[in-house]
């Protein structure tokens, strides 16, 4: 349980700053498919390297997959497990069908975070967020969550003021998002201000993006967005956005997406 501990309070602290977000939806002839959810900060240990810095020697690269699953089955956690509180239980509970990437390397100044989970059809995506959400409150340490958690910037990049939901009849495909509650002019204001309050990170902003990723079992025929790029096959289409769009109206990144018959 050490391990999952640790891994939460690295997702909570990677929405103090900002990254760069992948979707990634695979849908299969039968309506069911993949889902993932990714987070790529890389470019910030690029941006942030300090130069000046005595050089150490890089940590052992990391590239693991956290099962939750199996580990919620795990007879050597059962113990830990049972000490849990009530809340944290029924978290874990929540997260039993995802699978959680995680890449660490120092040398290559790569560090990316990622969601997986698998679905029968495509409503089953509708709690995409929530479940995303809970896999990060899977930590101990509540005063951190607290001070993040009302910061719109927080709320922008994790998703809690947006709900997210997906169609799919075999010849039509949907992305909708919605904010919960539209922000006033002082909340945008201090949306702006938070991205704004350190010069790097303004700049950086310029740079990162919010990619979304379809795979389809056919050709797609059309799609609502104009910097749409397709796989040479017509059966994937990546839409890429400014981060900051993402952040300050996530409606924009609706989609349809029409498909050959």
């Amino acid at each position: 349980m050490k391990k999952i501990y640790i891994l939460s309070l690295i997702l909570i602290s990677l929405f103090f700053t900002s990254c760069e977000i992948k979707e990634e939806i695979t849908i299969n002839k039968d309506g069911s498919g993949e889902v993932y959810y990714g987070y790529d900060l890389s470019k910030l240990i690029e941006e942030f390297d300090n130069d000046s810095k005595p050089k150490k020697e890089p940590k052992k690269p990391l590239d693991t997959i956290i099962d939750f699953n199996q580990l919620i089955n795990n007879p050597k956690f059962k113990d830990s497990i049972a000490s849990l509180t009530p809340e944290k239980k029924e978290m874990l509970e929540s997260l039993k069908n995802m699978k959680m990437k995680m890449v660490m390397d120092e040398a290559a100044k790569k560090m990316e975070f990622g969601f997986g989970f698998a679905f029968k059809d495509i409503d089953s995506l509708k709690n995409m967020f929530d479940k995303i959400q809970k896999a990060q409150q899977f930590s101990s340490n509540k005063n951190q969550t607290k001070m993040v958690k009302d910061k719109p910037i927080y709320q922008g990049l994790s998703g809690t003021n947006q709900t997210l939901s997906y169609h799919y009849n075999g010849k039509v495909f949907k992305r909708t998002a919605k904010l919960k509650k539209t922000r006033t002019e002082e909340e945008q204001k201090k949306l702006d201000k938070d991205v704004k309050e350190n010069d790097k990170i303004d700049a950086l902003f310029n740079k990162l993006k919010y990619t979304i990723v379809l795979h389809f079992p056919k050709k797609i025929k059309k799609v609502n967005a104009k910097n749409a790029v397709f796989s040479k096959d017509k059966k994937t289409v990546t839409i890429t956005y400014g981060l900051d769009t993402y952040l300050k109206n996530p409606e924009m990144l609706n989609l349809t997406v029409k498909l050959a018959k």
